[in-house]
């Protein structure tokens, strides 16, 4: 993953360049990674809390109750305890921002659609014609084949009726 990536004004040149690679450390996904550093597995347990808690909470709720549940079996027991108050607001404005994102692409794509809609319909409109008129061609076939018989290749090459 390239930061020029995300520039919103692109330049094929940057003057300076940072290349970072991602790791996925949701449940599932990296498990070395996460066995290896306790702070990327409380973060990854605490996230999927949140992820969970939030089907039946709202957001504020869903974060307490994450936060309390990784005092209770402790995970990153002592970081939660000294720094509650700055993981709530700090979780708050990624899920938020999270949320925001998810609805912008959502919209996005109803808007795309939308300005497609014309062309759908065209397009749904051109094959509805095609295959009537594919439809009225076999209907015609069908026809000729009853009147004249089924043509078939004889050896030389001809076609005679059958």
């Amino acid at each position: 993953m390239k930061l020029s990536d995300s520039f919103y004004h692109k330049t094929s040149e940057p003057n300076m360049e940072v290349v970072c690679t991602a790791y996925n450390i949701n449940p599932g996904y990296n498990p070395d990674l996460k066995k290896d550093s306790n702070v990327l597995y409380g973060y990854s347990v605490f996230v999927d809390k949140v992820r969970k808690n939030l089907t039946t909470k709202e957001l504020s709720e869903a974060i307490s109750v994450a936060i309390d549940e990784c005092i209770a079996e402790d995970i990153q027991k002592d970081f939660f305890i000294t720094r509650r108050d700055e993981v709530e607001k700090v979780t708050k404005l990624d899920f938020t921002f999270e949320t925001r994102e998810k609805m912008i692409k959502r919209d996005t794509r109803a808007e795309t659609i939308e300005e497609l809609q014309p062309q759908i319909d065209a397009l749904k409109a051109d094959n509805k014609k095609l295959s009537d008129e594919n439809s009225a061609l076999a209907e015609e076939l069908a026809k000729y084949k009853a009147a004249f018989g089924e043509l078939q290749t004889t050896d030389a090459g001809a076609e005679s009726p059958k």
